[in-house]
């Protein structure tokens, strides 16, 4: 009887493991599957025409096209629609773009391509053919760190209030997932970056890869922040000497964000608070309440450095005691939200009933003021505000560069490439009403 239990068990307990090692694969396959998307091959392929890498002629003839394009867009007033021939070779640009951009994704981390090294310094391009093997041990942590930055840039464009570009969710987890564990000299960068990480993989349901980064950031303590050792550094990672020299108006778009010295102080902190909420966002949708409680604890610990007063801080502290059954604590912080500048009245209101109600709270108030989404939605608000505050967005709402890469980027996302080339092949009065279509999902 007991060898029969005692097979029972093993069977079971074998059963458990290889279920165990299933869910692992499965989150890699996930992850796989989600960045197989139209949208990750457009922005990868227009990544590889802008650059050509790889030196081949017949992306040499797409990317000319491109930036007359670009040009063209950058020279006109922003209310004027592109015409039937602009849209006949973007639509082609874009089954272009595609196509490249999916054999570029297919290959994984074993992927070799840099964007905006080759970007910034097209002379320098490896050559691909020639590398030793210890040349490419080298490549691939440039590559990761190339898409560590490349997530940073499009982060900084996609929270433009004014201006922001059509980056989808699944081209950020495509940034994050190339990154993988990167690694730069200077630990500030290492912050920004695995928070970035850490927001990208919480937002997309990947909550032990979000963990991961985020551990990374509590166990990572950064000495203060030096700007003018900082400057030297960015400057040379960007190459910006190179840059503005070269391409002065997309320099007057790095260069603001890049070199700002309220922003490099301010960003380590925010990032490290907006990985940590997310990633509490996560871990509450999976309904593991002690995780989420776990990274909104550290969320606050970063929140404190940020120089956002208290009484923005009140309600999420509030939240925080509430959930951990202090309400007493939670009470007394809802009290100091009548302070608050941000929120408006109506909320102040309904904050007030509740903390006059908390031993017996009105269910719907609760779930509003204080789910993790909202707490999330609400810190958010307050760093993009101090974010603005500081001038992180100063001049790039003022920049043709910025202005027109965000009028052909949000073009292409429109654009049904396969609809519009069947359509342009088949003569103008349906080309006209292509266009009529396509212009009305613009919003520019």
């Amino acid at each position: 009887m007991k060898t029969s239990r005692w097979k029972k068990f093993s069977s079971l307990f074998f059963i458990l493991l290889l279920s165990s090692c299933s869910a692992q694969k499965s989150d890699e396959e996930r992850i796989i599957k989600d960045i197989d998307t139209t949208s990750v091959h457009l922005i990868t392929g227009l990544k590889l025409i802008t650059t050509n890498p790889y030196k081949d002629p017949e992306i040499t003839t797409v990317k000319n096209n491109f930036n007359a394009i670009f040009e063209s867009i950058k020279s006109r007033h922003s209310s004027e629609n592109l015409s039937l021939l602009e849209l006949g070779r973007l639509a082609k640009i874009a089954y272009s773009a595609k196509g490249i951009g999916a054999i570029e994704v297919a290959k994984g981390k074993s992927s070799e391509f840099l964007f905006l090294f080759n970007l910034i310094a097209p002379s320098k391009q490896p050559e691909y053919t020639t590398l030793t093997k210890e040349q490419r041990q080298e490549l691939s942590n440039t590559v990761k760190q190339d898409h560590a930055l490349t997530l940073a840039g499009l982060y900084a464009f996609k929270l433009h209030p004014a201006l922001p570009l059509p980056i989808t969710q699944e081209t950020l987890l495509y940034e994050a997932w190339m990154a993988d564990d990167i690694e730069f000299d200077e630990i500030y960068f290492n912050i920004i970056l695995r928070g970035l990480q850490a927001s990208t993989f919480a937002r997309n349901d990947y909550c032990d890869f979000a963990e991961r980064n985020a551990e990374y950031l509590r166990n990572t303590p950064m000495a203060p922040v030096n700007i003018d050792r900082l400057e030297t550094r960015i400057s040379s990672l960007l190459g910006l000497g190179r840059l503005a020299a070269h391409v002065p108006e997309a320099a007057a778009v790095i260069i603001p964000i890049a070199l700002l010295p309220a922003a490099i102080e301010l960003l380590p902190n925010v990032v490290r608070v907006m990985a940590h909420l997310q990633t509490a966002s996560c871990f509450d949708k999976r309904d593991n309440p002690s995780k989420m409680l776990k990274q909104q604890e550290f969320a606050l610990d970063a929140l404190s450095n940020t120089g956002i007063p208290e009484s923005e801080l009140a309600l999420f502290r509030a939240g925080l005691a509430y959930n951990s059954n202090d309400l007493t604590s939670a009470k007394k912080h809802l009290l100091e939200v009548k302070n608050s500048k941000i929120l408006d009245e109506r909320s102040k209101k309904d904050i007030l009933l509740l903390a006059s109600n908390l031993d017996t709270p009105d269910p719907s108030l609760v779930e509003r003021y204080f789910s993790s989404t909202y707490l999330t939605l609400a810190v958010g608000k307050i760093l993009n505000q101090r974010i603005s505050d500081a001038g992180f967005y100063d001049n790039l709402g003022n920049s043709k560069a910025f202005t027109g890469m965000q009028k052909l980027l949000s073009s292409l996302m429109a654009l049904n490439t396969d609809d519009a080339l069947n359509i342009l092949n088949k003569g103008k009065d349906k080309s006209v009403d292509l266009l009529n279509s396509f212009s009305s999902k613009l919003d520019l």
